[in-house]
């Protein structure tokens, strides 16, 4: 019985999707390290240190004698909020986010976000400094006259940070 020759076109299709296929697996290969890489890096030079941003937010009323960090909250400023930068990177600017909660309560009762709960600060903050500031109260109304409001706990998140 005698041999048929091979198919030239069905040989040429076979090789050509092989040399596809290699091809896309080394452009996926490639893009997940170049994605893995990029990624690693923002968490190094970006998350790392904005997570080691410690913020604090307590209600108080200060006078000349107990206030060693210089600034004073009076009536009308009563939540000092203080932001430390226990990281190894000099912040230029940041964003910060204050909300406050009732005791066994899962609802902000600070004013909305687009009601100035967050602020924009632009003091430069050195490793190992911190940051402190009065601000005014935003309770929500409807929650003004609740009894365990001097109970709340109030939090600093900062949302947004640029370093040097």
């Amino acid at each position: 019985m005698p041999k048929h020759a091979p198919n030239v076109l069905i040989d040429f299709t076979a090789w050509l999707l092989k040399i596809i296929g290699i091809g896309l697996a080394i452009l996926i290969g490639l893009g997940a390290v170049i994605g893995s890489g990029v990624w690693a890096w923002n968490w190094w030079t970006y998350e790392r240190p904005k997570a080691q941003l410690t913020g604090t937010a307590v209600p108080e009323i200060s006078t000349k004698e107990n206030d060693p960090l210089g600034i004073r909250c009076d009536q009308e400023f009563p939540i000092r909020i203080r932001v430390k930068n226990n990281s190894s990177r000099t912040v230029s600017a940041m964003r910060i986010e204050l909300s406050a909660f009732l005791p066994n309560r899962s609802t902000n009762i600070l004013t909305s976000m687009e009601d100035d709960v967050e602020d924009d600060v632009d003091f430069i903050v050195p490793p190992g400094r911190s940051f402190s500031r009065c601000y005014a109260s935003l309770v929500r109304e409807d929650f003004k006259a609740d009894p365990a409001l001097p109970q709340a706990v109030y939090k600093v998140s900062v949302s947004w940070v640029r370093f040097e």
